[in-house]
């Protein structure tokens, strides 16, 4: 399945993936999901096989587990430059949710909700294993919870997050501190000049970015999906 420069939108009542349930492996590339719900897991996007995701944004989905995206699957998965904000789950994992035995690489993403959702109180919720890289959480009461499997982080940022880490995560190089947002209230998600992310990342072999310029830009790599 190749979903490229779609708005999915609306769609309720479904029990997998909201947005779509992706059963084969799957390319994802500048699509929005908004405003989708399941009745059971992944609000925006479930996936069970392979599945490259860039340039995309996730608004409002909604689920039982894993609100904007729910893995699941032994193939693996990555998710680069992509924006999750004000989606949320009843259960676990506000944004995404990492199912054993699932393989996940998330890369240069935002993860935000303007005030903090109400339910699961983590951004992402791990089972399975997880790599992350220079990635911004911000207004959530938990960042990364670990309840099984393996998680790892790499120079990402906490903004308003009580608990970056619940459970045991490996980290190296995550910091605290101020998103600085364009205007959040508006789901302007760009990084403004006080932004603690700015030239805070590392190289992690991405080079470009959500809108297509070139990675990094100025004296270092930002973090989040906005350089």
């Amino acid at each position: 399945m190749i979903v490229t420069g779609n708005s999915l939108t609306g769609t309720s009542g479904t029990k997998r993936g909201g947005g779509v349930y992706a059963g084969g492996p799957t390319v994802v590339y500048s699509a929005t999901f908004s405003n989708n719900v399941a009745t059971s897991s992944g609000g925006g996007l479930n996936a069970f096989n392979t599945l490259a995701l860039s340039g995309t944004q996730f608004f409002a989905n909604t689920a039982a587990a894993g609100g904007a995206l729910y893995l699941s699957g032994s193939t693996p998965k990555k998710v680069v430059n992509t924006l999750f904000a004000r989606n949320s789950a009843t259960t676990n994992g506000a944004a995404i949710y990492v199912a054993n035995p699932a393989l996940l690489s998330l890369i240069h993403t935002t993860i935000v909700s303007p005030t903090a959702p109400t339910g699961a109180p983590e951004a992402v919720y791990v089972r399975g294993t997880v790599y992350i890289t220079n990635t911004l959480i911000a207004t959530h009461a938990i960042g990364i919870a670990r309840a099984g499997g393996t998680a790892s982080d790499w120079n990402s940022l906490f903004a308003g997050v009580a608990t970056p880490y619940s459970g045991t995560i490996t980290s190296v190089g995550g910091i605290t501190g101020t998103a600085g947002f364009v205007d959040a209230s508006a789901d302007d998600y760009h990084l403004g000049t006080g932004s603690a992310a700015l030239n805070a990342g590392i190289d992690a072999g991405e080079y470009t970015v959500f809108e297509g310029q070139a990675r990094p830009f100025g004296a270092g790599y930002d973090i989040a999906f906005d350089e």
